[in-house]
């Protein structure tokens, strides 16, 4: 699952960004795609997702067939 679509609300996103202790500017450029959280970030992402969103829901469609 992608973080966008994990992330349904504004409100939900505000928290999810203070849950990792980063701004909802960084959680919105993961859930566009145009960053990539670090290896210990996508961790917590992993752990606060239920392990719905994982490291490689990063990866672009490209990198994943690699």
């Amino acid at each position: 699952m992608r973080l966008a679509d994990y992330i349904k609300t504004p409100e939900h996103r505000s928290a999810f960004a203070s849950a990792l202790g980063v701004t909802v500017e960084a959680v919105r450029y993961w859930e566009k795609g145009a960053r990539t959280p670090r290896p210990g970030t996508m961790r917590r992402i992993m752990e606060l997702t239920a392990r719905q969103v994982t490291p490689m829901d990063f990866l672009g469609a490209s990198e994943r067939a690699a």
